[in-house]
């Protein structure tokens, strides 16, 4: 896995955005956070805030799938969704 260049969560959808809390304060003291805004409905932004947590979920499936040798039907797209996130290809 390469190194995880997203914002770390809390990710949570307010109504408006989405947003990363957990961010260190500013030197003026103002609490900072990522969001993401424009044109997507109330189905995307709950995605988007959810995926930190699809990943996590993601990666243990595969771990677990590795130890155990399981041959699932789902894993080959499940390694392809990790190195989608990750920016990656699969094979890499």
């Amino acid at each position: 896995m390469s190194e995880r260049k997203w914002t770390p969560g809390s990710w949570y959808f307010d109504g408006r955005s989405v947003r990363a809390e957990g961010f260190p304060r500013t030197a003026d003291h103002h609490l900072t956070d990522a969001f993401v805004t424009g044109p997507c409905n109330f189905d995307d932004a709950h995605l988007i805030a959810a995926a930190p947590d699809l990943y996590e979920a993601l990666e243990e499936a595969t771990k677990w799938a590795d130890k155990f040798g399981w041959a699932a039907p789902w894993y080959d797209d499940a390694r392809t969704a990790l190195a989608k996130a990750e920016g990656r290809t699969h094979d890499e």
